[in-house]
């Protein structure tokens, strides 16, 4: 044996010898197979002299783990060798108490054999539960409060905003809070605002050019007809043939009233034609002459003879540069000159 194998053995025996004390017996000896006293010689076929020592049985009641080694041992009859294995049985318990584990009950339900419930809390583990739903609860209904207030404010700007277009007011801009959805939607009513205030703009101004040109010519006749009832025109044909001509002017002006949908797109339809210069500015200045002769203006045609000949269409023509004399006629001071 190894020294801690001996000094182990030798343990056992001295916690054997104070049992056999405490019954008024002689200690032993324990051999290295646990047995005792001297060996007695048992004869084995084959091996002359052998002997097989008698080893110490555990006692019944000893845990598994203190058992000793599956060793065939004869049987004890004397009463000294059972009081000798009972107390080496004991010492050996004794020796192992402190590395075997005690033995434990486990219980499936309570010890009275009644079924558990399914949840069998104490009121302690109850209150944190209660607790811990009730700020999960808490938090969620906070989150969605912050995150839906996030998301209501620009929806309330947009609907003010659309609101405020719905009643006549000035086209304004929503201020765009980030680059998710409702910042998309931001930006996209942003721009349709702009352009819509495009639009607005777009149809005063033709609205004001429409009104322009209906004056024009509608001026026109009205000097030539005063004109003539104070006398100082007279309904010749000349004068016949200027007033068709402003008339034929207005109805193609309110012809192009319906062409509202191209003039917003600034494209008019056009159809040249060859005009002779000097020609057009005669008409322009016939039909101007009579504003010009009250204003006090001179109204004069300087153009080469024959004058150039031009592919353009004489109605829009006509119209462009009646609305240059006549606003030239408008601004020129008394004893002023307008030239063609």
């Amino acid at each position: 044996p190894t020294r801690s194998e001996r000094k182990a053995l030798d343990a056992l025996t001295e916690l054997a010898d104070a049992c056999l004390k405490r019954q008024g017996r002689e200690g032993v000896r324990l051999n290295n197979d646990l047995s005792w006293g001297d060996p007695a010689p048992v004869a084995v076929p084959g091996e002359p002299g052998a002997v097989v020592p008698r080893p110490v049985p555990a006692p019944r009641d000893a845990p598994a783990e203190q058992a000793a080694p599956s060793v065939e041992m004869p049987e004890l009859t004397g009463e000294n060798d059972r009081a000798i294995a009972s107390c080496v049985g004991t010492a050996r318990s004794e020796q192992l108490s402190s590395y075997v584990a005690s033995p434990a009950l486990l219980f499936i339900g309570d010890e009275g054999g009644a079924t558990l419930p399914g949840f069998d809390l104490s009121p302690a583990n109850t209150a944190r539960i209660a607790g811990a739903a009730a700020l999960v609860l808490a938090l969620t209904v906070g989150a969605s409060v912050f995150a839906g207030a996030r998301l209501v404010r620009p929806l309330h700007a947009l609907t003010g905003a659309a609101q405020r277009m719905r009643d006549g007011e000035q086209p304004t801009s929503v201020p765009v809070s980030g680059d998710d959805e409702v910042g998309r939607l931001a930006t996209a009513f942003n721009d349709m605002s702009a352009h819509r205030a495009r639009l607005e703009e777009q149809r005063k101004a033709m609205v004001s050019d429409v009104a322009h040109e209906l004056r024009t010519p509608l001026s026109n006749i009205r000097g030539w007809l005063e004109a003539a009832q104070d006398g100082l025109a007279d309904p010749d044909p000349a004068f016949v043939s200027s007033l068709l001509e402003e008339a034929v002017l207005l109805q193609h002006i309110i012809d192009d009233l319906q062409d509202l949908a191209a003039a917003d797109a600034g494209a008019l339809r056009l159809h040249p034609e060859p005009v002779e210069v000097r020609e057009l500015l005669g008409q322009v200045a016939a039909a101007h002459q009579a504003r010009a002769e009250n204003a006090g203006v001179t109204l004069a045609v300087a153009t080469p003879a024959p004058g150039p000949a031009l592919s353009a269409d004489p109605v829009r023509l006509r119209q462009a540069v009646g609305n240059l004399v006549s606003n030239a006629v408008r601004h020129t001071p008394e004893g002023g000159r307008v030239t063609l």
